[in-house]
């Protein structure tokens, strides 16, 4: 059973270096722009999305 916690801590310890490797490297290039979708995500494009059933 103590090893099972020792897994369990040891996995919420990397998730916990993870979140705070993740802030330092935003910190380290904030210019850099976020991951975004806009619209449906389909398009490489601005264009606006139109629903198919709608769409003649």
């Amino acid at each position: 059973m103590l090893n099972h916690l020792f897994a369990l801590l040891g996995l919420v310890g990397l998730c916990a270096l993870w979140i705070v490797f993740q802030m330092w490297l935003n910190k380290q290039d904030p210019a850099k722009p976020k991951f975004e979708t806009k619209g449906c995500g389909c398009h490489t494009t601005k264009q606006k999305c139109v629903d198919n059933k709608t769409a003649k």
